[in-house]
Parts: structure tokens; C-alpha cells; sequence
């Protein structure tokens, strides 16, 4: 059975399974497919959190979202103030 998957052989199908023993209960012809799915679903997620931890590392949000910026502002003294 051909695998339309990036046109992957039988054995580099095989091999992938074997390289990377995650047990899916799932036709043959789909676990490969499905693997490289799990694969890129998680290292897009960490690619996710590495941005989010960048952005608060240096600070590149606004200092206020629009909720705080309906209640009040900042005081000088650094208390919230209702206006």
C-alpha cells in the first residue's frame, strides 16, 4: 500500500514507527500520519509558551489591559484609583 503521506516509503514508514514507539489504535496506514501530528501539535505548543515567556520576559505588552483602563488608573503612589 502506497503511503500518500509526503510520499514515504513502506520502510521509512516503518522505520518512523519504530524509531518513535508511541501506541496508537489506529489502522497501519494512518499511525503515521497521526504521529507526525502529535509531533507537531506539541512542538507548536512549546514554540507557543517559549513566545509567551519572551514577551513577558521583555516587557512587549501594553502596561494595561482595556478592563483595568475602564476601572481606574494608576496613582502617582502606584494604587489603583477609581475615577
Amino acid at each position: 500500500m502506497a503511503h500518500a503521506l509526503a510520499d514515504l516509503s513502506a520502510a521509512q514508514a516503518d522505520e518512523m514507527r519504530r524509531q518513535i514507539p508511541l501506541k496508537l489504535s489506529l489502522p497501519k496506514h494512518q499511525a503515521v500520519a497521526a504521529l507526525l501530528f502529535r509531533i507537531h501539535s506539541y512542538n507548536a505548543f512549546v514554540m507557543k509558551l517559549l513566545a509567551a515567556e519572551i514577551v513577558a520576559e521583555y516587557h512587549l505588552t501594553p502596561p494595561s489591559n482595556f478592563c483595568e483602563h475602564l476601572l481606574g488608573y494608576e496613582s502617582p503612589s502606584g494604587n489603583i484609583t477609581n475615577r
